[in-house]
């Protein structure tokens, strides 16, 4: 179920990670992004013209080589050529230019990958009809995904403008809780309808089934058949956990297949996994992974902070495949086989070993899998055929693997809250300020001996500053900005920071207040961006230059509405309300 997402899933992460760290390509595109995607939708076409012998099996539900070269190319693509960038030109005037633009990009793979897969047999009418339809089918296998994504974008549209005003880490907890919040209840909703499950023909069937789901006391929203026309695989299985949003999938196919005991064995397997919130289980292994993720992240952040690396989105792309890779092949396989088996003895202990045994051989012959096949993520068919065998034999087998189960669970527990709490600490702005203490000396010297040969110095010291300024540590902050400053008297953030905290610090100090207003005024000078010309109102105001601090805050709205220089933490909000706190100064006098 997870593997036909996998490829979309890497591609949202790796835009992600795109729009958080700053590329340096020097490259831009010298014609219209828009014929640079229309080249890739072309090779992602003739890529699928390329024999299986070099390219492996095509098939939805693997990541084959083509998929590979798709992604990678993709991912290339938008590197070297800055395409990101490219497309917000296009949504000059539209406050969500950023995120169309990313949208766009993560709509553009999800056609290319579509288009690599199944090859055109012939230029026919009939071959070109037929692999419009493959399309199509490969299309809605990733809607939900795609759905969800756009999802997101909302929910990030609308923190930016109900959470401005708070700290970044109330706005990650609330964005993680309200993204998981309309994951989990509107998932299930969003796949049946994207994939067009329709209900059971036969009332029987559908009341044996509820019948047996209400002995082991659970139920289901809705029963509903399997989508063999996206994925072409005979079976049975439930989406979601939640009471009111979950559903129960079945083929037709297995249903007309199997006898009333056999499917009351299929049956009692899925109701075993809703018994023991096998799914919760799942979630938390997904909130497990981001958890290590972004512990990964800060790592390699002070890494490359300790031994001045220059910051690139390959470290942290290559990490996220990875851990990706690593969750979904190991641990998700892990997880998957243990509750796979669990489920197995609750159908065991409902229906006996013969209805059971029918069942999976029957879905074995069905879906042409060789019952000696070991299986990542389910065990082969034999194997889990012959632990069922030897439970009838030994009825404390069972047992033993409850017991482990449930030790496995009790780990993912620990393992969430344990998470939680290093990530709590390391995104801790006063432990990072200590660690940074630690190496302050060593970097000052530094910055006195190499500053203009270590730009990236420069900018680690420049992140101090920052961190100093808004703990409110102001005798440390200032004496690191002046240091800059002498070094790079341009620096247009080191001058605006610099000029914000003379101006909000020291009203008592005229000189200091007089110094922030000519800083303010260099800044300007360098970039036009909203946050400055906030800064310069600022100052203009705590000189008593009414006037001009109302003009220099509505040109800071002006540009905040075009999203020019939003500083990360305020929205457009954010520059209304300031907007407003000026104009009163000039309606008093």
């Amino acid at each position: 179920m997870f593997i036909p997402f996998l490829p979309l899933i890497i591609a949202f992460i790796t835009l992600g990670l795109t729009s958080q760290i700053s590329i340096d390509s020097e490259w831009s595109l010298p014609f219209s992004p828009w014929i640079l995607i229309f080249c890739f939708l072309i090779f992602s076409t003739l890529l699928a013209q390329i024999s299986s012998r070099y390219l492996g099996v095509r098939s939805a539900l693997r990541l084959s080589p083509r998929r590979w070269i798709i992604l990678i190319l993709w991912a290339i693509m938008i590197y070297w050529t800055k395409l990101d960038q490219g497309l917000e030109t296009f949504y000059d005037d539209i406050p969500m230019k950023a995120e169309l633009s990313i949208f766009t990009l993560v709509l553009t793979y999800w056609l290319g990958d579509s288009l690599c897969i199944d090859p055109i047999l012939t230029w026919s009418k009939t071959a070109l009809l037929q692999k419009y339809r493959q399309i199509i089918s490969h299309l809605r296998l990733q809607l939900p995904i795609l759905i969800l994504i756009a999802f997101q974008f909302g929910i990030l549209q609308m923190t930016e403008f109900s959470f401005f005003d708070f700290p970044d880490w109330t706005k990650s907890l609330f964005i993680f809780g309200f993204s998981l919040l309309v994951m989990i209840t509107t998932s299930p909703f969003i796949m049946v309808t994207c994939w067009g499950a329709t209900p059971l023909y036969s009332k029987s069937t559908e009341h044996l089934i509820n019948t047996e789901l209400q002995a082991n006391q659970v139920s289901v929203t809705r029963i509903l058949t399997w989508p063999e026309h996206i994925i072409s695989t005979t079976t049975a299985g439930v989406i979601g956990f939640i009471p009111g949003c979950r559903y129960l999938l079945i083929s037709q196919q297995l249903v007309d297949s199997l006898s009333h005991e056999e499917l009351r064995a299929v049956i009692a397997h899925e109701a075993g996994h809703l018994r023991k919130h096998h799914l919760l289980f799942f979630l938390l292994g997904f909130i497990a992974f981001n958890g290590i993720l972004i512990l990964s992240y800060h790592i390699l952040y002070g890494f490359q902070w300790l031994y001045f690396l220059e910051s690139s989105i390959w470290p942290y792309t290559i990490l996220t495949i990875l851990e990706l890779l690593l969750f979904f092949r190991i641990i998700l396989g892990f997880l998957s086989r243990n509750f796979e088996r669990q489920a197995d003895c609750n159908s065991l202990e409902r229906v006996g070993f013969n209805p059971i045994k029918q069942a999976l051989l029957k879905v074995a012959w069905i879906n042409g899998i060789d019952p000696e096949t070991d299986n990542w993520h389910h065990y082969g068919i034999q194997q889990r055929l012959q632990f069922l065998s030897d439970c009838t034999i030994s009825p404390h087998l069972a047992k033993q693997h409850h017991q482990r189960v449930f030790i496995i669970k009790t780990t993912c527990i620990a393992l969430v809250m344990l998470l939680v709490g290093l990530n709590s600490s390391v995104m801790s702005e006063k432990i990072q300020l200590e660690i940074f203490e630690l190496l302050l000396p060593e970097k000052l010297q530094l910055l006195e001996e190499q500053s203009v040969e270590n730009p990236i110095l420069l900018r680690q010291m420049t992140d101090l500053a920052i961190r100093y300024q808004v703990t409110n540590r102001i005798d440390q902050a200032e004496p690191i900005y002046r240091q800059l400053l002498d070094i790079t008297p341009d620096n247009t953030l080191v001058l605006n920071n610099l000029a914000w905290l003379l101006a909000t610090n020291f009203d008592n100090y005229p000189e200091k207040i007089e110094e922030s207003l000519q800083l303010a005024l260099l800044a300007v000078q360098q970039e036009e961006a909203a946050f400055i010309w906030d800064t310069l109102a600022e100052s203009h105001l705590k000189n008593g230059n009414h006037q001009q601090a109302f003009q220099a805050a509505q040109h800071a709205l002006q540009l905040a509405q075009q999203g020019k220089g939003i500083s990360p933490e305020a929205g457009i909000h954010y520059y209304q309300k300031r907007f407003d706190y000026f104009q009163q100064f000039i309606s008093s006098d």
